[in-house]
Parts: structure tokens; sequence; C-alpha cells
């Protein structure tokens, strides 16, 4: 395993062993003296939706959803049967305590607030930093608790983490 798949490990191990027995007194999302953010499994049944990773359909791909749970599992999800899938991506589930689940859930925590990562929005007059074809391109999102993102593909200069995350969403869910 490589090391940053082991150090993931390490840090949602850490987390999950520690859900209630530290208090921050910041609610989910938020930021603020009393210590760090509160992650989005903190506390809650090993069931629970943690996030949801979705790609737009486009020419060449279905659309895809990826529900991930707290337990380190998650489900991803075609759209319609018979959408072209150039890139051969299917339906997969990923098993509690998956490594490519439990990297995701680590750099979800680290990133805290997805809603303020910095995407730059495609726009048909071209004039984004992030152009996209209108038949070709995806929008990638993720939404955890209660926030959703802008386009990961689309990301303006982000912190390591949120690279991080992008990183993890096209391993769940590629996009072309």
């Amino acid at each position: 395993m490589n090391n940053r798949v082991t150090m993931a490990l390490i840090a949602v191990a850490i987390g999950w062993a520690t859900v209630g027995c530290e208090s921050t007194g910041v609610g989910p999302g938020e930021s603020g003296d009393a210590g760090p953010h509160v992650g989005v499994c903190d506390g809650a049944p090993a069931t629970s939706q943690a996030a949801t990773i979705h790609v737009t359909r486009s020419t060449n791909s279905p659309e895809l959803t990826v529900t991930v749970y707290c337990d380190g599992s998650a489900q991803r999800t075609l759209g319609e049967a018979g959408a072209n899938n150039s890139l051969g991506v299917e339906a997969k589930t990923y098993a509690p305590n998956s490594p490519e689940v439990a990297m995701f859930l680590a750099d979800l925590d680290a990133v805290g607030d997805v809603s303020a990562i910095p995407a730059s929005p495609a726009n048909a007059n071209l004039q984004s930093d992030c152009a996209k074809s209108a038949s070709f391109g995806t929008v990638t999102t993720v939404a955890a608790q209660g926030k959703t993102s802008g386009d990961i593909q689309c990301m303006k200069d982000p912190t390591s983490a949120q690279t991080a995350l992008a990183a993890d969403c096209r391993v769940l869910a590629p996009w072309p």
C-alpha cells in the first residue's frame, strides 16, 4: 500500500476512534477558534451517508453518482442505460474500509466546507478559465454536510487538500 493510502487509513481510524472525545463547539462545515472543524462522519453512525460525488452526462459518458458512507464504503451508479460510455466506466460497489473511500473521507475532512472550493465555472462564451465542449464536457461536484462544491474539474488556485479531494473523486467517479 502506498504511503498516501496508509496515512489516510490512519487518519480515518484516529478520527473514528476519537469521535465524541473532543468537542470543538463548532457546527459541521464551520470554523472557529475552538479547534478543528467537525469531520463529515464525526458522531455519525457508520451506515450514514457522508457525501455524494456527481458527474454530469456528456456525449461520450453516462451520468455518474457515487454515494459515500461513513463506514468507508461507496456505491457508484450510472445514469441512463445505453448512454455512450467511451471510458467503459461501470457501476461499482466499494466494500467498507476501502482504501480509495478512506482516502476520499480523509481528504474531505481536510477540505471541510466543500462550497468554499474555488471553482471557475465554464461558460458558453469561452471566456472562462475552464472552457468545455458543450457536448463532451462534464461537471463534477461534491455534496457533503448540506453544501455542494463548484465544478472540481475547474478549480481555481486550489489548496493541496482540495487538489487531493479532486484526485480522489476522479478515482471514485472517473470523468472524461
